[in-house]
């Protein structure tokens, strides 16, 4: 049941971080169109938006899906901290702190994106 949960907490996470560049692309794509096609009605351009959300939604259950696994019967879970040595410490936590700068890095963007380029998008309809 633990790797289950484990594995499950894994999917959703992953899959909220995929969520944030999934909802830009769909995001940017739909301010394209709008501005193709100013003169429409807003009740087509509110469906449009609307119809943008549910593909975010679902490219988000995709995902998860696709990354959650359910583990094998025999399969040991976690990772055995006894049998490490020093330098397979050290590296793993070297690893983990490229990861870590990484996503900051990609959170600074989304945020750039969302304070620069959105507010000028939804100024423009």
């Amino acid at each position: 049941m633990e790797a289950i949960l484990n594995n499950l907490i894994k999917a959703v996470g992953w899959s909220i971080f995929h969520s944030l560049w999934q909802g830009a692309v769909v995001y940017a794509l739909l301010l394209l169109t709008l501005s193709l096609l100013p003169k429409r009605s807003a009740r087509l351009k509110h469906n449009m938006a609307y119809a943008a959300m549910c593909i975010t939604f679902v490219g988000f259950c995709i995902t998860l899906f696709s990354l959650f696994k359910l583990p094998a019967p025999s399969a040991p879970v976690g990772v055995n901290t006894q049998n490490l040595s020093i330098t397979d410490i050290a590296a793993l936590t070297h690893i983990s702190e490229g990861l870590h700068q990484q996503a900051e890095k990609l959170t600074l963007q989304d945020c750039c994106f969302s304070f620069v380029c959105l507010p000028q998008g939804i100024k423009s309809y």
